[in-house]
């Protein structure tokens, strides 16, 4: 029970002290009090390991993801999955949103309108929650497996939009650490034998187009981030994702019976079964917090100083984070071809690391 207290409080601890001055981090109370939050412009002198540091908790905490599900379909009357993805962002926004409040107004050189901030989180916003949604009607046509690589595409997608986008070319060192990164997830995802009955070219390019709109988002948060406090663009994208979900709910449940009948089941769960519906219910805090909230607040501030390419790279460990929850939460085994892959993507995230570290002391 500690150590998962202790997991469930780290996202929470991380953007605290993100943005906490050295005065601050030694008495948390009082919350309120102005030196408890450094000022958004103070983050330009924070080490340039921070945001590589919040990036690399980025995939590990969406790798929590998978077994999160795996847990709360094991509930008799689990959420369905329009009802879920609400509930999560509901979490995520309210979250979110406190942390905002705790937080210092940022400073007027790094002050973006209210017009700029939600037009920046509905574009950044959409393209996470359509991705998703494409993401979970291709995985009913295809396999988890197949589902996996085909996302992965992101890897190889990002570095050449954003150069493209620039206009520049991204460095060797990079490319080849998104050629070994792709790899890796390639070996690390086949080592699974895929069965190709049950699978169509329609379902494969739901989730490739899934691929495209994820790999949209990583370029244009390098593009927003800068301008907008992270906490401030977070919230956005959250509440863009609420609004659509309550929308695409509203509609799965006037035009969809499964989608209502597991709603109407669920619902009655409180009073029939309450000891499962509150299982449900704090998986769903979890996912919410942890795999929703934390990543998104984690994206917008460490992008603000990484390029797209090498976030890209590092985001591609999250496959490797779910085998090791799965393994050890579930009991799932990796073969040999399985290390191979994941012994590659380690590789890539450090070459993307040093990377990092050879470039700040270059420009230092």
């Amino acid at each position: 029970m500690r150590s998962l207290l202790l997991l469930f409080a780290w996202p929470a601890t991380l953007a605290w002290q993100a943005h906490a001055t050295p005065q601050s981090r030694r008495p948390l109370l009082p919350l309120r009090s102005t030196a408890l939050l450094r000022p958004a412009e103070e983050l330009q002198n924070q080490p340039p390991l921070l945001p590589l540091g919040v990036l690399m908790l980025v995939p590990v905490a969406w790798g929590t993801f998978g077994v999160a599900v795996k847990a709360v379909a094991k509930v008799g009357a689990p959420p369905p999955e329009l009802a879920f993805s609400v509930m999560q962002y509901v979490v995520a926004s309210s979250a979110l949103g406190l942390l905002s409040s705790v937080t210092v107004p940022p400073a007027a050189s790094e002050k973006a309108t209210r017009a700029a901030t939600a037009a920046a989180g509905f574009e950044l916003g959409s393209y996470l929650f359509f991705g998703a949604l494409l993401q979970l009607f291709g995985l009913g046509m295809t396999t988890a497996t197949r589902g996996a690589f085909i996302v992965q595409l992101t890897t190889i997608i990002v570095p050449l939009m954003d150069a493209a986008i620039k206009g520049t070319a991204p460095s060797r060192l990079l490319l080849g650490a998104c050629v070994l990164a792709f790899g890796g997830v390639t070996a690390f995802v086949k080592s699974v034998p895929v069965a190709v009955m049950g699978t169509s070219m329609m379902g494969d390019g739901l989730i490739a187009l899934a691929a495209l709109l994820y790999s949209l988002h990583v370029v244009r948060l390098s593009h927003h981030a800068p301008r907008i406090p992270p906490v401030a663009l977070a919230r956005a994208k959250e509440l863009t994702r609420l609004c659509l979900g309550m929308f695409t709910l509203l509609g799965g449940i006037a035009f969809v019976a499964p989608q209502r009948r597991a709603l109407v089941l669920f619902v009655r769960s409180f009073s029939a079964a309450p000891a499962e519906a509150f299982t449900a219910l704090v998986i769903v805090t979890w996912v919410g917090l942890v795999t929703t909230a934390f990543p998104t607040w984690g994206q917008s501030f460490g992008q603000r100083s990484i390029d797209a390419g090498t976030a890209s790279v590092i985001y591609t460990a999250q496959p490797l984070w779910s085998a090791v929850f799965g393994f050890a939460l579930l009991g799932e085994r990796l073969n040999g071809q399985s290390l191979a892959g994941a012994a590659a993507i380690f590789t890539a995230v450090a070459l993307v690391a040093w990377d990092r570290v050879r470039n700040t002391h270059r420009n230092g």
